[in-house]
């Protein structure tokens, strides 16, 4: 049994939660939570549900509750918990099972590895304790003791959030923040210490000029508040940025993962592209299915040819439906932080692109483009002179652009167990050993969802690995568990499926009918009801879209794999979007020609 407070207060017993009652009885169980393991006296309950105006009958209506709440435990075996002892109750309750105390010790391990110097490893175990928040404390309960308690623990969490923030800052995990940090800045007005960490953000994400309107916004607010000038800290971070507005290069790449495993191969060929002597722009391209770990991969690399670019690196994500205005609004973002001036930015495209390589010429600047959807959105990014360099990702291979193309795909066993074990701890992994070698395949070995399952059994992390391989072994709701933190694997996969033909969706949808290692043309062809040239192109377009692999066979035919995760989602998406009996006719026509052939 668990009891959380850290939002609305509920009680839940495996994964069902279970009912409390009325305000009443919630407001008694809560304040002996938050004195859990102590003797609670009736009068402080009292004071807790009605302050200074107790009823007569205050002290029977106390002991009712007790006695619902005591009805509530005893369907679940755990009456004894809750004891009467004079001059009130004793709630015995195990620390752990009480989400505050779990948020407490984490707070604390991520505290202590942060004195280590361990910042990533401690950032992690932070953002694992603020993961336990679903609201502000106690959401919907006030009353004396209570009231005080929820304030502390909301206290609390903005202090671990705070924390976090900084070593993410100190991660170099600029760009990341800014977002994040705006919000709260927003929603904590009066927070002098959040203000700063969004300058900051903004000032080491290149953004100078956007740091110094976030100061006099902060001022603005805490002089017509409070009547106050800004600290001394705030006006110490205003006067810094406005002393090296012009001298830092940009350092924007994100935060190399620590969990980060294997691609050995692949990190070892992009730094040889990368560092090599040439005339021209070395461009190293990383394509492949969503959830492969591209940037990932480009991330790890960039951060190991780093110093050969020290003028700068620069980072912007392409993600979007809408690619010429994502590249404008990139190619602004680019030219703010390599010093030009908001007001002389060009309006028109090209001589945008013209500053821009002005800038970048003579230069030694490393520049990497995340979630390319288009080669057009390419045009205006690219360096025009050597000594630069790009790193793309992009799920569709970029067949125009001269790079060096690296098709990323699943992790081997070995990677992906290695993965799981830096995000929950080797030991874990070690002492379960059949399932995490479950969860690794049925994870398909994609480096998302290896992350995915690693969070949400580090935050669970009084969960067998076996009750994770449970759920996800279910293949309807797997694509539900695969998901975390606004993170998942139907989402990538939706993206790259909308954006295909109708006849290539058709063909993954009907693709999942098929259980076979690979496919052919004929095969495709079967399932759509179509000639070969038509099927053919269908399964190009899914090859390009990075949601199947092509290779040639010894038979010199041409034949296309579907990943675990890819056919799920496909078996998803056909289930919703056609009838039975198209599903049963492709299935048929399928049979036939698979029959005919092997007869």
């Amino acid at each position: 049994m668990f009891i959380n407070v850290l939002g609305p207060m509920e009680l839940t017993v495996g994964d069902a939660a279970v009912p409390i009652g009325g305000v009443r009885q919630r407001t008694v169980l809560a304040t002996l939570v938050m004195q859990a393991n102590r003797v609670v006296s009736t009068d402080l309950l009292v004071d807790t549900v009605w302050g200074d105006a107790p009823p007569p009958t205050a002290r029977n209506q106390v002991h009712a509750a007790i006695s619902m709440v005591r009805r509530t435990l005893a369907r679940h075996d755990q009456r004894t918990i809750l004891r009467t002892q004079s001059p009130g109750y004793l709630l015995d309750l195990t620390a752990d099972h009480i989400d505050a105390v779990r948020f407490a010790r984490l707070a604390a391990e991520g505290r202590a590895l942060a004195v280590a110097g361990r910042h990533a490893q401690a950032a992690g175990q932070l953002r694992a304790a603020l993961a336990l928040w679903r609201g502000p404390a106690l959401a919907g309960l006030a009353g004396g003791a209570l009231t005080e308690a929820a304030a502390r623990l909301d206290e609390q969490r903005l202090t671990v959030l705070a924390e976090r923030i900084r070593l993410d800052r100190h991660l170099g995990r600029h760009h990341e923040l800014v977002g994040e940090l705006q919000e709260l800045t927003r929603r904590y007005p009066l927070r002098e210490n959040l203000h700063g960490e969004l300058m900051l953000a903004l000032s080491r994400s290149g953004r100078q000029a956007e740091a110094l309107e976030a100061y006099r916004r902060a001022r603005s607010v805490l002089v017509e508040e409070l009547g106050l000038e800004p600290g001394a800290e705030l006006r110490r971070i205003e006067q810094n940025i406005l002393r090296v507005q012009h001298a830092l290069p940009p350092r924007q790449l994100p935060a190399d993962l620590p969990d980060f495993a294997g691609r050995a191969t692949d990190i070892a060929q992009g730094t040889r592209l990368l560092t090599a002597e040439t005339d021209g722009v070395p461009i190293l391209a990383l394509t492949g299915l969503p959830g492969a770990g591209k940037t990932a991969l480009a991330v790890r690399v960039a951060h190991r040819v780093s110093a050969n670019f020290p003028d700068g690196q620069l980072y912007a994500s392409l993600r979007g439906e809408q690619g010429q205005a994502v590249t404008a609004e990139v190619s602004e973002h680019f030219l703010r932080a390599l010093g030009v001036p908001p007001g002389a930015i060009p309006d028109d495209p090209q001589r945008r692109t013209a500053v821009y390589r002005s800038r970048l010429a003579g230069r030694r600047i490393l520049v990497l483009l995340d979630d390319v959807t288009q080669e057009s959105q390419l045009t205006d990014l690219l360096p025009g002179s050597a000594g630069c360099a790009v790193v793309v990702t992009s799920r569709a291979r970029l067949g125009l652009l001269p790079a060096r193309h690296v098709e990323v795909g699943p992790l081997t066993a070995d990677e992906a167990l290695a993965m799981l074990s830096r995000i929950i701890g080797a030991e874990r992994v070690r002492s379960q050993p059949t399932a995490a070698h479950s969860l690794v395949a049925l994870s398909g070995q994609m480096p998302l969802a290896v992350r995915i399952i690693g969070a949400r059994l580090a935050i669970h992390r009084h969960w067998p690995l076996s009750r994770m391989v449970r759920r996800l072994s279910e293949e309807g709701r797997r694509l539900d568990e695969l998901e975390h933190g606004g993170v998942s694997i139907r989402a990538g996969l939706a993206l790259s499926y909308r954006r295909l033909p109708v006849i290539a969706r058709r063909l993954l949808r009907r693709l999942a009918l098929v259980e076979l290692p690979d496919v052919t043309v004929p095969l495709c062809a079967a399932l759509l009801d179509v000639g070969p040239d038509e099927a053919e192109e269908a399964a190009e377009r899914l090859t390009e879209a990075g949601l199947i692999e092509a290779y040639l066979a010894p038979d010199g035919l041409a034949r296309y794999l579907l990943h675990d995760l890819t056919r799920v989602f496909a078996g998803e998406r056909l289930r919703a979007e056609e009838e039975p009996g198209e599903r049963d006719a492709a299935l048929r026509r399928a049979v036939d020609i698979t029959v005919a052939r092997r007869g």
